[in-house]
């Protein structure tokens, strides 16, 4: 099991875990939904490769307490983040 950092809606950072790596987009699922998911009841988002990142706990957690903090995150913080390559 992969996982990502994603960047959402106004930048929210999510833990995600990689599903599969498309054309233009990475799909992700929350990994408290993986039983859903393997029973069809729930189905992975895809995001574009330019919002999915190596997960860095560190940077995970001051994204997060940025945006718990303001409901945004700015992007100096997501600079620092490294690219998720296809077919990770």
């Amino acid at each position: 099991m992969h996982i990502a950092l994603v960047r959402a809606y106004k930048g929210e950072p999510l833990k995600r875990v990689v599903i599969e790596c498309g054309k233009r987009v990475v799909y992700v699922a929350n990994p408290n939904r993986m039983v859903e998911i393997a029973s069809g009841q729930s189905y992975p988002v895809g995001f574009p490769y330019e919002d999915v990142f190596k997960f860095d706990s560190d940077l995970y957690a001051r994204l997060s307490g940025e945006w718990e903090s303001s409901g945004q995150t700015g992007p100096s913080l997501w600079r620092q983040a490294v690219l998720l390559t296809a077919r990770a």
